[in-house]
């Protein structure tokens, strides 16, 4: 592994940004965002953002939303991680929109408006990892690249969404000349054997429980628990949380016994077949990390894709969009500088 691609980022190497975020962006801190999230962004939503629906694979009705400033040319490509829903990216989308970039984000099948696989609108299934891959496939092919030909189609991938993405980029590469891989899902923290994955894959089958909720997630729970959350940001994560009481559609919160075998399954393959990865690929992974192993798959995948530059948020929790105001603000600063090269 080339550790000279690895750079470790402490408190004290963010007090002054190596990228600071343009003049004309401001970075939200904590107390501003509760004012900034029903004000300012709210108004913008209101006014630049357009949604619609696709057909995605086997022809699940996936919803989908895009805003495009005049003069684009470069369109950032959003694809979110598990139990994830658009309000959760509306912060982000406006610092990309105001940076000049178009941004197209899609539910995946499952989330939020998007068409569902179970009845339980707060249990996530998918059949097969190959799903997903093939919805953003339709995405590309039916609205993005229609919308926006001859434009840079950058992708942004977080956490599920990095698996996704990852595997995609590997079956299609001509798609994405760029990627930015946000705490992607590469290697799970629960360790579980291959043995015991086939065991379980077994089980599940011969008792049909593949769109039952797992052994190991739960249902929604409406009360609040920010110390256990991935955020460091108490204000966003209460916007979270009251958007999820408001609407049960964005109520996603644990997985079937089929979704979990197919992510163990999808992020063995993602590194497996790393070597075929053939675009620009800057990862951002954080420190403190409960759901993702970052140091268990990052010398597997540096070993096939060297030139692979990485930065790590010593202090951070899952998801570093929503860390502490320093952390953000040089997240934003550097996200910005790698979508400009």
């Amino acid at each position: 592994m080339d550790s000279t691609n690895i750079k470790v980022l402490s408190s004290t190497d963010i007090e002054t940004p190596e990228y600071p975020v343009p003049n004309h962006i401001h970075i939200y801190t904590d107390s501003e965002f509760p004012d900034a999230i029903n004000g300012d962004i709210a108004d913008w939503q209101m006014n630049c953002v357009k949604e619609s629906f696709f057909k995605g694979h086997g022809g699940v009705l996936l919803h989908y939303y895009s805003a495009v400033p005049e003069g684009a040319d470069k369109i950032i490509i959003i694809v979110h991680g598990f139990c994830e829903f658009r309000d959760k990216y509306s912060e982000m989308i406006y610092y990309l929109y105001n940076a000049g970039y178009g941004v197209y984000f899609y539910e995946q099948r499952g989330h939020g408006l998007s068409e569902r696989e179970v009845d339980d609108k707060d249990v996530v299934h998918v059949n097969d990892f190959r799903d997903y891959v093939a919805d953003l496939k339709a995405f590309m092919d039916k609205i993005v690249t229609k919308q926006t030909p001859d434009k840079t189609h950058i992708m942004f991938a977080h956490s599920m969404g990095g698996a996704v993405g990852t595997l995609f980029l590997e079956k299609y590469p001509e798609y994405f000349d760029r990627a930015i891989l946000s705490s992607p899902m590469l290697k799970l923290r629960m360790n579980v054997p291959g043995a015991a994955v086939k065991a379980l894959t077994a089980y599940v089958k011969v008792t049909h429980k593949e769109k039952e909720l797992s052994f190991n997630q739960h249902h929604f729970d409406p009360e609040p628990n920010f110390e256990h959350s991935s955020m460091l940001s108490e204000s966003r994560y209460n916007y979270i949380l009251r958007r999820r009481i408001e609407d049960v559609n964005y109520q996603m919160s644990g997985g079937t016994y089929g979704w979990v075998i197919e992510s163990i399954k999808a992020t063995n393959m993602a590194i497996k077949y790393a070597g075929r990865l053939t675009a620009d690929i800057t990862v951002f992974q954080a420190g403190n990390d409960h759901l993702v192993d970052v140091e268990g798959y990052t010398d597997e995948l540096l070993k096939k894709r060297p030139d692979i530059k990485v930065y790590r948020y010593a202090d951070s929790k899952h998801e570093i969009f929503n860390a502490t105001d320093a952390i953000r603000t040089d997240f934003y600063g550097r996200l910005l500088h790698e979508l400009s090269r």
